[in-house]
């Protein structure tokens, strides 16, 4: 029980998290210089290109805090190996794999169904003015949906999945590499360090796995040396100190995932073609979950990650992750264009549609939390080892 109260922090980071990547998505649709900077027009008075170069894009960067999902996926399952009990390890590593997947594949399953019915009907009644179709037939389609994005990055079905890939293998993957720290080893760190190595030539999509376990060590191995160390020092320093690392994680969250020539960031290296961008957002999410860890276990002060809106918020986070593109999809280019045409200015109207279209999101989310995952999550409560 006190391992779950220890751990509502990371419920709220899980809803904050899936509501920036909405942002993302929705500014990346409607506000397209927030993405792709200079290349486009600027809609609100060179802001939006400005926070495509700026520290401050960690905000709606949204490769970043789908960094910083991959991160958790991995960081849950290893600290549960290294806290449990040798007689119950491999019955809590065989059901934590075997569950993970129709805990994911259920709901997307449930979203692609909709998606694909909506556009058939919006083709029978002549309404899909945007154009948007689907690749394959049905079959083909949720063929897809329930087997291809979990073991390839698929954007076939919906363009968000593109990630499922990752924090579907995250958990198999925690697993396996949190098996060696369920004892104390000081040398593990550096195992998890030459770990790093290969995922350069692999996919540095799953450096946040490798990340997500080391941080598992450190909470299950190495807190109480990392509170000796801390409590050692005055209180008035400890702040600074934590606020520093999670500073540092959002401003690597906050490289530009597509423009390269930001003058905030020269003074990292970066190499046009090649995704800098991703190994900065892995490490930036490890700092940034990292300095809310120890705010948490140190007792610094109560944030918010662990009141009421932010626990609700990361109770239906798989429902926002899934259902915002539908909705920015399907109704919120018609009612940017509707409101653009009545005001004359697409940079209010956006504005004015995203507070509507959140709104909706939140609403759905909560409707598709109590009619899709909670049955889910209670026939995955069936599939024991």
């Amino acid at each position: 029980m006190q391992n779950q109260k220890r751990l509502l922090w990371v419920d709220g980071l899980r809803g904050i998290a899936c509501l920036l990547v909405f942002l993302h998505h929705f500014m990346l649709s409607f506000y397209p210089a927030t993405y792709y900077g200079p290349e486009k027009e600027s809609l609100l008075f060179g802001f939006d290109t400005h926070l495509s170069l700026s520290p401050l894009g960690f905000l709606i960067n949204g490769n970043f805090w789908v960094n910083v999902f991959i991160l958790i996926a991995a960081f849950i399952p290893a600290y549960r190996i290294m806290t449990t009990e040798d007689k119950d390890v491999k019955s809590v590593g065989g059901t934590i794999i075997l569950r993970r997947y129709p805990r994911l594949m259920l709901p997307i399953a449930v979203i692609a169904l909709i998606r694909f019915v909506t556009i058939v009907i919006l083709n029978h009644f002549s309404l899909n003015f945007y154009g948007f179709q689907s690749e394959y037939g049905f079959v083909k389609y949720m063929f897809h949906a329930m087997v291809i994005c979990f073991f390839r990055s698929d954007t076939t079905v919906l363009g968000p999945l593109w990630s499922i890939y990752y924090i579907f293998l995250a958990a198999p993957l925690a697993v396996i590499l949190a098996l060696p720290a369920r004892k104390s080893n000081r040398f593990m760190p550096v195992i998890y360090a030459a770990l790093v190595v290969p995922f350069f030539y692999v996919s540095l999509n799953f450096l946040p796995v490798v990340l997500g376990v080391f941080l598992a060590d450190i909470r299950a191995n190495r807190l109480d040396k990392c509170r000796e160390f801390v409590m050692k020092r005055p209180r008035r320093a400890i702040v600074p100190f934590l606020l520093l690392i999670i500073a540092a994680g959002c401003y690597l969250g906050g490289f530009p995932s597509y423009s390269i020539d930001s003058p905030y960031y020269s003074i990292l290296p970066s190499v046009s073609g090649l995704p800098f961008y991703v190994m900065y957002h892995a490490f930036g999410s490890f700092l940034l979950v990292l300095g809310l860890m120890l705010w948490h276990e140190f007792n610094i002060k109560s944030v918010f990650l662990c009141k009421k809106p932010a626990q609700l918020l990361g109770r239906f986070s798989m429902g926002v992750f899934l259902i915002h593109s539908l909705v920015i999809d399907f109704l919120g280019y018609y009612l940017v264009d509707r409101m653009t045409a009545a005001i004359g200015s697409p940079a209010v109207a956006g504005l004015l549609v995203l507070v509507i279209v959140t709104a909706l999101i939140l609403l759905l989310s909560l409707a598709f939390n109590v009619a899709v995952e909670k049955p889910s999550e209670k026939l995955c409560q069936k599939i024991k080892v």
